[in-house]
């Protein structure tokens, strides 16, 4: 668990420091943990029980070992499990300000999911249109994926790939498909971020040309 618990702490260090900002704000992601840490293990919350007993079966070890706030959100996170950790990592960067706020945040938002579930089956229906970018595409697709009654990441992988335009991007998760909801977030933020770089040089490119060469040719003697 501790080395769990280590392994996203400092995954999530490293991402605040790049271009993916953090839902938690600096006091959180920068808490250090506990040299004498220990924890029993934690029940994982993948969407598929009930986030109200989640959050209840939660505190009460944190409450017995009388962690700080800091400490219980940052531990929080690894009872994640699934397109719940993608939803934490679509939260606005520096939003999550104490545990009280983040399980509110987390309550409010599972409980709604549980009462519109659909099937797996139905993103089916969701297609990336002609021109529309891959953002736009990803976060319609989330928002969908996680209202699914088969929180199975396999399915909702297949399908996600299932509804992309004939591109790059596809070609690239063909040859390395992900195997989880959270290695998809990674490797389309990732390829989100080169096709972003890349369209702001065209830019600069087709704004700045390069200047043409003025030098004039020597005439040739008669």
């Amino acid at each position: 668990m501790k080395l769990q618990l280590q392994e996203v702490m400092q995954d999530m260090q490293h991402k605040t420091s790049s271009t993916i900002d953090s839902p938690f704000i600096a006091s959180i992601r920068d808490k250090a943990l506990p040299s004498k840490f220990k924890m029993s293990s934690i029940d994982t919350f993948d969407d598929t029980t009930d986030p109200v007993d989640h959050v209840e079966a939660y505190q009460i070890p944190m409450i017995l070992y009388v962690f700080p706030d800091e400490i219980m959100c940052c531990i929080f996170l690894v009872t994640l499990k699934g397109s719940t950790r993608l939803w934490f990592s679509q939260l606005p960067p520096d939003s999550a300000t104490s545990f009280h706020q983040l399980s509110e945040t987390f309550l409010s938002h599972f409980i709604g999911a549980q009462q519109q579930r659909h099937l797996a089956t139905q993103l089916l229906n969701i297609r990336q249109t002609k021109g529309e970018s891959l953002l736009s595409f990803f976060t319609r697709f989330n928002i969908e994926a996680l209202q699914v009654e088969e929180n199975d990441d396999k399915v909702i992988l297949n399908t996600f790939m299932v509804g992309l335009c004939p591109s790059d991007f596809l070609f690239f998760l063909s040859k390395n498909p992900p195997s989880a909801m959270v290695a998809l977030l990674a490797k389309t933020k990732k390829y989100m971020n080169v096709e972003d770089s890349l369209t702001a040089f065209q830019d600069s490119a087709s704004k700045n040309p390069p200047p043409k060469d003025k030098r004039k040719e020597p005439k040739h003697r008669s």
